[in-house]
Order: structure tokens, then sequence, then C-alpha cells
């Protein structure tokens, strides 16, 4: 008897005090609010991307049809960085984690950020082909090529320097 006791007086010590300062129940409710933003993701996804789409698709450009397509990735992957960061801020950590964790947030912003930048050069790209009478297009799609490679190294370096690397 004295050992479930024991069990009982442990098991409640881990769960007020938790993991790194954190109790378990902050725990629970920033993984709840994560899963929340990821179901948000789908419902964004589904209705407001795909009414989108078929907004676009009613018109003749072909530039609006191109941002929207290209925008999918980033507009998918932004309730996740939100998420993330409403769940992170919901917890009361030390700072040592607290650091980590921002820096985490920073990173997921900053790949957004980049990612965005990069997906938009896409449909940028059919104003730069309509420069193709000036220049060659062999040259305009290693320009675009060259832009998007450049935006990837800067994100990469972005997130890098965030880590102190």
């Amino acid at each position: 008897m004295k050992v479930l006791e024991n069990f009982k007086e442990l098991f409640f010590d881990v769960w007020s005090k938790g993991i790194s300062g954190v109790n378990i129940s902050e725990i629970v409710i920033a993984i709840l609010i994560f899963l929340f933003f990821l179901f948000l993701r789908g419902i964004f996804s589904k209705f407001v991307i795909k009414r989108l789409e078929n907004y676009v698709s009613k018109s003749s450009n072909n530039f609006d049809n191109s941002l929207v397509f290209s925008m999918e990735g980033p507009a998918k992957f932004f309730p996740v960085v939100l998420g993330f960061f409403v769940s992170t801020s919901y917890l009361t950590i030390e700072s040592q984690a607290a650091e980590f964790l921002e820096t985490v947030n920073r990173s997921l912003i900053t790949i957004l950020i980049f990612w965005t930048f990069h997906q938009i050069i896409g449909p940028l790209s059919v104003v730069i082909k309509s420069v193709g009478d000036l220049i060659s297009r062999d040259l305009v799609n290693w320009i675009i090529k060259a832009i998007k490679v450049l935006i990837f190294i800067l994100g990469v370096a972005a997130v890098l320097e965030l880590w102190g690397i």
C-alpha cells in the first residue's frame, strides 16, 4: 500500500512540476492548440484555396491562376507556423527552453517568408517573359532559376544565422 501511495505522490509531483518547469497539463493544452491549428489547415486548404482556385479559373489571365497555384504550399504551411507559435506562447518555460522555442518560431517564420518569395517568382516569370522580345527565352529562364536559387540560398543562410551557424 505504501508503494502505491509513493507512486501516486510521484505521479502528481511530475504532473504539477512537469518537464523543464512546464506542467503536463500545459503541455497537453499546447498540443491540443497545435492540433486545432492543424485542423484549421485542412479546412483552410479545402475551402479557401479551392474557392480561390475556382474564382481565378474563370478569368482569362494566367498570372492570377499561377499565383494562386504557387501560393498553395505556403498557405497550407501558415496555419502550422501560427499554431506552433500560439501553442508555444501558451507554455510557461524556463529561459533556456524559451530561447530555443523562440529560435524555432523565428526559423519557421523565416522559412515561410522565403518560401513565399520563392513561390512568387513563378508567377512573376510571366511578367519577365513578356520582356522576352528584348532578350532570349533561354536567358529569361536562366534568370528565373538564378533568382529562385538566390532566394533559397538567402533563406537557408537566414535560418542558419538564427541558429548561430
